[in-house]
């Protein structure tokens, strides 16, 4: 027991004492209970530390087995495949600076891109996809699975990109929100559009971002095509189309369907693609390289 005593003065002449008596107790169940839960997501933290970094060790032991046998002197790998809410993995500012660390030990020369990603972060994509276009080296992009979103954005950044008949990359339009309100720019458009004056505050900043970030995609992804696709039409259908909103964000884009719109795509013959998914089934999520 803890005992305080506060003692007022009030005016010059005179005092007036006033004592306060305060308790407070233990509660040693709470507390042990407290102490209990701390341990435990201490040594939750510790075991994910290791285990990431066992995995970390293992995954550059599998890349230079994979280097060695297919006569790759660069492989870089971007794999994102949780999706719970503590473990959540997408591309992200982590993901950025691992690629410019990677990507200043390659020198300059060519490099195999493998990616396998749902996508993430509308900054870190377009970061990403400025590195991987301002490279001085050749970059061949592999999607053995899906490159979606942000990932499509990167796969169209590089080079060369090869895909299987069933792997897919899809849209790239504007993803906004929060934990409770979340939606595509064209969602928060037609928000807008329907509630008219009785919009709240966060749909209409959520509409204005929406405007703006499209803006900006519409003329970067414009950019990185030209060469791709040099028919100043056909380009911006195709922009357009991967921008506007109006596909479902999640909508697989096949070889074919890319192919359609005039993009070139190799493809990734069943010997490789065996090679490959064996190769990103046994590695951890994140930014492998070698």
């Amino acid at each position: 027991m803890n005992e305080t005593i506060i003692q007022f003065v009030i005016g010059n002449a005179s005092t007036i004492p006033l004592e306060i008596t305060q308790s407070t107790r233990t509660n040693w169940t709470q507390f042990a209970l407290t102490m209990a839960v701390s341990a435990l997501a201490f040594i939750w933290i510790l075991g994910n530390s290791i285990g990431s970094s066992i995995t970390f060790g293992i995954s550059k032991i599998r890349i230079k087995l994979f280097k060695r046998i297919n006569k790759i002197k660069h492989l870089m790998i971007i794999k994102h495949t949780k999706s719970g809410l503590f473990e959540m993995s997408m591309i992200d500012q982590t993901t950025m600076k691992d690629i410019q660390e990677a990507l200043m030990k390659f020198k300059g020369e060519d490099f195999d891109l493998i990616l396998y990603t749902g996508g993430g972060e509308i900054f870190s994509s377009e970061y990403i996809s400025r590195l991987f276009r301002h490279y001085k080296g050749k970059i061949r992009t592999f999607v053995p699975v899906y490159s979606m979103s942000g990932g499509t954005y990167l796969a169209l950044s590089t080079n060369e990109l090869y895909m299987n008949d069933y792997a897919c990359l899809g849209g790239i339009d504007p993803q906004l929100g929060n934990l409770f309100s979340y939606g595509s720019a064209k969602g928060w458009k037609e928000v807008l559009r329907l509630k008219k004056g009785k919009a709240n505050d966060q749909s209409i900043i959520m509409n204005l971002m929406g405007k703006q970030y499209t803006k900006t995609m519409k003329k970067n992804i414009n950019e990185l095509l030209i060469k791709k696709l040099p028919d100043k039409n056909q380009r911006n259908e195709f922009v357009d189309y991967l921008t506007s909103g109006e596909i479902q964000h999640a909508l697989p884009l096949t070889k074919s369907t890319l192919r359609s719109f005039g993009l070139k795509i190799g493809d990734i013959d069943e010997k490789t693609n065996i090679k490959l998914l064996k190769l990103i089934k046994n590695i951890g999520d994140g930014v492998i390289y070698g």
